[in-house]
């Protein structure tokens, strides 16, 4: 079967959009591609598209060869984030702009790095998809460096592999956020 005739990559990027949103309100997020399906499928079904959604079948086969995902996983909801990296503004010195240092260890023996996010009119649920799009970005950029990264309601936990992970990470999202602050 030909399925050239989809466009897949308004098709991933409309994707893209429903992952974000379902971060943002719900309490439990998309997290498998038959999730993610049904939702996209009842979008475009409402919008009157319905000659433009290919089988769930062939969107699973093109959607993990796109993201190169195993056949045989069922849950793997950071993999699926790679839709929202890929095709929104959710890279690193993009959401560095929402974060702030909420005090200077830079000279400390501990190999933890803290960043908060800065206050402003977010509900928590975005304060949180932001935070999870920006621990995603951090594990993918910084593989090796990063032993251990966590974050809550407002603040991102990173625990560095040695202090000069430390420093070449902390002077990088340094540098994203006066970059962005036109330092």
């Amino acid at each position: 079967m030909n399925t050239d005739h989809y466009d897949w990559d308004e098709i991933f990027k409309y994707c893209a959009d429903i992952l974000s949103n379902s971060l943002a309100v719900d309490i439990n997020p998309i997290s498998k591609v038959s999730e993610l399906y049904k939702e996209f499928r009842r979008c475009y079904w409402n919008e009157g598209r319905r000659n433009e959604i290919p089988q769930e079948v062939t969107f699973r086969k093109k959607l993990h060869s796109q993201l190169k995902i195993s056949y045989k996983q069922r849950i793997y909801k950071s993999m699926l984030y790679q839709l929202v990296g890929k095709y929104q503004e959710m890279t690193i010195p993009a959401l560095a702009n929402y974060l702030t240092t909420p005090y200077d260890n830079a000279n400390d023996n501990s190999s933890y790095l803290f960043y908060r996010i800065k206050r402003g009119e977010r509900t928590i649920s975005e304060n949180k998809r932001i935070l999870y799009a920006t621990a995603n970005q951090l594990k993918q950029h910084f593989k090796g460096k990063i032993i251990f990264l966590s974050y809550d309601d407002d603040t991102i936990i990173i625990m560095c592999s040695d202090n000069n992970a430390k420093k070449i990470i902390r002077n990088y999202i340094d540098k994203c956020i006066s970059n962005y602050m036109g330092d």
